[in-house]
């Protein structure tokens, strides 16, 4: 059986003196709200948390990564959002993800960006681009073909 991960890291510089006690604050008690859910059976409402990631404050900064081969980007930007609207944080602010496996499959490895402001989140996927890049390259060809027989 193959086991699929993805991967990711993001460190962004904190805005302001409140920014560390708040995300501290706001993260642990989410933690705290998910594992109150999990030991109660709720692991529905537990995985509506959006704590699927590891977080750590460092000189200023505040790291966000993945929970050692799984994590949730969508949540990470939706925090990331509400620290950017905060002010806790500067925006654009962008996240890079790799999607990998443990055995050779043609669709395993792949990745992609998600670059966040205060208005929304530009998701970049990487299968999406190629593929958009491919449909238009066969446009130019079949354009450059059409008119070569003219």
């Amino acid at each position: 059986m193959a086991d699929y991960h993805r991967t990711f890291a993001v460190a962004v510089r904190l805005q302001g003196k409140l920014a560390a006690a708040w995300i501290t604050e706001t993260l642990r008690s989410r933690q705290k709200s998910r594992q109150q859910l999990l030991d109660a059976g709720d692991d529905e409402a537990a995985d509506a948390i959006g704590i699927e990631f590891h977080w750590f404050i460092e000189d200023g900064y505040l790291h966000l990564t993945d929970k050692g081969e799984t994590g949730d980007v969508e949540q990470v930007a939706d925090f990331l959002r509400q620290l950017v609207r905060l002010g806790y944080v500067r925006d654009p602010v962008a996240i890079h993800w790799a999607d990998t496996c443990s055995r050779p499959r043609p669709d395993a490895f792949t990745g992609g960006a998600a670059l966040v402001t205060k208005k929304r989140t530009y998701w970049f996927v990487l299968p999406e681009l190629v593929e958009k890049k491919a449909k238009a390259i066969e446009r130019r060809r079949r354009a450059s073909g059409a008119s070569s027989k003219t």
